[in-house]
């Protein structure tokens, strides 16, 4: 199993090296003493607004997906956007989001034929492309604020490139006669229309794409906000900008491919970051940064439980 370069099994194994040395680096008893002394409330308070999070995820594929198909059912696509949500917190790398594509396909399917791919695709990619932009421009202010002009000019400069870059590779004609020949082939016929459906999203919906950019912003807000919720449980207080700059810089290191959907490195630059920025102590902010993750898994767990995997459907 590879995908981009180290293989899953590598990526797994470097993820658990960085979290045990975490973990030994702190001090098992430490960090028990914060876990031990959990805020229920908060905690509870926290999952509440976390669930609240996942619905303003699926309010921006909604407007997208609405946008290039209008009679687009509402429960269809909440239910495309959360297998795809879950999906990409276990596939490797981020490719997994955007299985968006397939499940919204798969919800559509009411034939022998199978629904093109097309639509949900460009859903996807313009979402990411929205997403990383708002990430980075978080990321470069904080980069600006609490270190040095140099280092937010350097990841400005990385951020753009990486945009402007996937926009000219989406455009460009030769690379996705590559991409359909080479690499779909016999596949290629589910995902025709993607070039005009990407178009359509770029150039005729403004209105949906400013208003996905406006959910966006506030999806991260609400994520702040449960994060925010979550170290109130062990017991620290931290201002809702550190946490949205904490978290956007943290999702741009956790892009390198050396680790298993970023796991131990988010946790470890969290555990500087917040050092130095908030003057939080290691113990909690692992501990939070431990909880958050194991809760993202179970939401993962109850997601499949409850919608399966989309492997079977009735007709």
């Amino acid at each position: 199993m590879r995908r981009g370069g180290l293989s899953v099994w590598v990526r797994v194994a470097v993820s658990v090296a960085l979290l045990g040395a975490l973990v030994w680096w702190i001090g098992l008893d430490e960090l028990g003493e914060v876990l031990r002394n959990i805020e229920w409330g908060w905690f509870f308070l926290a999952v509440l607004v976390d669930v609240l999070s996942l619905a303003v995820g699926a309010l921006n594929l909604f407007v997208l997906t609405r946008a290039l198909k209008p009679d687009a059912s509402t429960p269809r696509i909440m239910i495309a956007y959360l297998r795809s949500w879950a999906v990409g917190m276990i596939a490797p790398g981020k490719l997994g989001d955007l299985s968006y594509a397939h499940f919204l396909a798969l919800e559509e399917h009411r034939a022998e034929t199978p629904s093109s791919l097309a639509p949900g695709l460009a859903v996807a990619v313009v979402d990411k492309i929205i997403t990383f932009a708002v990430t980075a421009a978080i990321a470069v202010a904080g980069l600006a604020v609490y270190a040095r002009g140099s280092d937010a000019a350097l990841g400005g400069a990385f951020a753009v490139l990486a945009i402007l870059g996937s926009l000219l590779a989406l455009s460009n004609a030769r690379i996705r006669s590559f991409v359909r020949e080479r690499l779909l082939g016999r596949y290629a016929r589910r995902f025709e229309g993607f070039s005009a459906n990407l178009s359509t999203l770029l150039r005729d919906r403004p209105g949906p794409l400013a208003l996905n950019l406006a959910i966006t912003i506030a999806r991260t807000l609400v994520q702040g906000t449960a994060m925010l919720l979550y170290f109130a449980a062990v017991g620290q207080t931290v201002g809702l900008l550190d946490i949205v700059v904490v978290h956007a810089i943290t999702l741009i290191v956790a892009l390198v491919p050396i680790t298993f959907a970023g796991l131990g490195v988010k946790q470890g630059a969290s555990v500087v970051l917040y050092g130095r920025i908030a003057g939080i102590g290691a113990a909690p902010v692992l501990a939070h940064g431990l909880i958050t993750t194991l809760m993202n898994y179970l939401y993962v767990a109850l997601v499949f439980a409850t919608l399966g995997s989309g492997k079977r459907r009735e007709n």
